[in-house]
């Protein structure tokens, strides 16, 4: 049974590593609640003390199918040039998508907006094809990723490693 997540069950995790799942499963939660709540300020297209949009924290956050769908999906059409910006640590919405196990209708409406997004490196200069293979993303977001920029497969990374296919 999947335990409803809350700002109660987010202070009582025992461990780092259950409040970070707690908090990403939340996560969802707050940014549109924040949303409704500063409708018509710009708030979808200002960027947090963090450096990101409130695009970049749904991208990454583990919201059920529907919720994340919907979330990121309203948030492209309120902001669409969001998908190409970058975050102040240099991560687009489709990174941080690609290495958080995002759902595939996530990733195709990022994609939608920004195919070019496929082929641009992050943070450690790796493209979202890597950080999909390193973080076990969903097969169908893999090969999405990969018939969107086939020789991301055999691009190196910074640090030598990534390279997927000879």
């Amino acid at each position: 049974v999947t335990q409803p997540y809350s700002l109660a069950t987010i202070g009582m995790a025992e461990s780092k590593a259950e409040r970070a799942t707690a908090k990403a499963k939340y996560a969802w939660k707050e940014v549109l609640a924040l949303l409704k709540e500063n409708e018509g300020t710009g708030a979808k297209t200002e960027k947090s003390t963090k450096g990101a949009l409130p695009l970049h924290f749904a991208a990454k956050c583990q919201a059920p199918f529907e919720e994340a769908k919907r979330l990121v999906t309203e948030l492209l059409r309120l902001h669409p040039g969001g998908a190409k910006e970058m975050s102040r640590h240099g991560d687009l919405p489709l990174f941080l998508a690609a290495s958080s196990q995002a759902p595939l209708e996530v990733v195709e409406a990022l994609l939608e907006k920004y195919p070019d997004g496929a082929k641009t490196d992050a943070k450690h200069q790796k493209l979202p094809i890597h950080m999909a293979a390193e973080k076990q993303a969903p097969l169908a977001v893999v090969k999405l990723l990969i018939k969107q920029h086939p020789d991301g497969v055999r691009q190196w990374t910074h640090y030598g490693k990534g390279k997927l296919a000879k």
